[in-house]
Formats: structure tokens, sequence, C-alpha cells
């Protein structure tokens, strides 16, 4: 939100900031935290606001382009790390579960797929080289579930996966579930 039409206190015109609740009396009580302090305000000294479209379309692309960021850099150290340590070292396999942990946050099919693969080859090169009560082995093999998971949903009927997005697949049939209980 942001203040406006202020007279007294005209200093916090234009501030932006956060509704904290409505009071009874038709105003709302809101928190300034540059000047950590919350003040009651008329709801005519209040203006909601709410990112455009075109806003939205904007946050949409800088996140995505970090995660881009992300994966790329991942991607390289999984080429560095192969290069200076080859294929088989316990850090190779570090390096692909955590490229693969980043590819699953993206909620995309083709990468989702590919973090199947890549926390595969972990898994593999993990049970090679390391003692078989190292907690990691249980990690991975958890974190590949996951994603083998993550990866089914896309093959449900009613899951929308044309789109990339910020947020895991859902069915429909767990949609109405849940809309049945609102």
């Amino acid at each position: 939100m942001r203040v406006e039409g202020l007279q007294n206190q005209a200093q916090y015109n234009g501030l932006e900031d956060v509704v904290l609740k409505l009071a009874d009396d038709s105003r709302v009580c809101v928190r300034l935290d540059q000047d950590n302090m919350d003040l009651r305000l008329k709801l005519q000294n209040v203006r909601l606001l709410v990112a455009t479209a075109d806003k939205r379309k904007e946050m949409y692309t800088t996140i995505r382009n970090l995660a881009d960021e992300e994966i790329a850099g991942r991607k390289k150290c999984l080429r560095i790390q192969v290069q200076t340590k080859g294929a088989k070292h316990i850090n190779t396999a570090l390096v692909h579960f955590n490229l693969g942990a980043t590819l699953l946050k993206t909620y995309k099919p083709t990468e989702t797929r590919e973090t199947v693969a890549l926390l595969t080859k972990a898994g593999k090169i993990l049970r090679r080289v390391a003692a078989d009560d190292d907690p990691c082995l249980l990690q991975y093999a958890q974190a590949l579930d996951g994603a083998q998971a993550a990866f089914a949903r896309f093959k449900e009927a009613g899951v929308c996966s044309a789109m990339p997005c910020l947020w895991p697949p859902t069915a429909q049939l767990e949609d109405e579930a849940k809309m049945v209980k609102a």
C-alpha cells in the first residue's frame, strides 16, 4: 500500500509498505518499516498497490533469468568437476546432486526428467565411492524418489505442463479436493 493525502503528517505521503489489519472504526493499521512505526490511517489515505500484468510479467522474467543463471553456473561447475576430478569422484556426485536439485525447482517436465538422470548418476557414483553407512546415500535416494514422483506428475491426466511456472504441477483431482475443503 501507499500512503496518500495526509495533512498533519505529510512526511509519510508517498511511503509504501504493508497493511497490518483493518480496525473497527473504518481505519487501517499500517506498518512503516523505514520509520519502524505503525499508523492508523483512514481508508481514503491508503492506496492498495497491485502489480499490473506487465509488472508481473517483468518480475516473472527476472525470476526466470536468475534461475537460468543458477542452472548455467551449476552446469559449468559440473563440467569443471568432471575435468579436474573425474566422473567417479565423490565431489562429482555432489555436483550432480546440486544441479539436479536446481533443475527440479523449475517445475518443467524436461528439467525434471534431467533431474532424475542426474540424481540417478549421483547415486551410482556415491554407491561406488562412499561407505555403506554414509548418510548421503539415504539423502540422495530420497531426493531421487522425490524427483521421480515429480516427473510422474507430469504424465497424469489434467496436469498442465506446457508452460513453465513457479510452483509444482498439480492434478485436477487434487485441485478439486482442495476446493471442496475450502
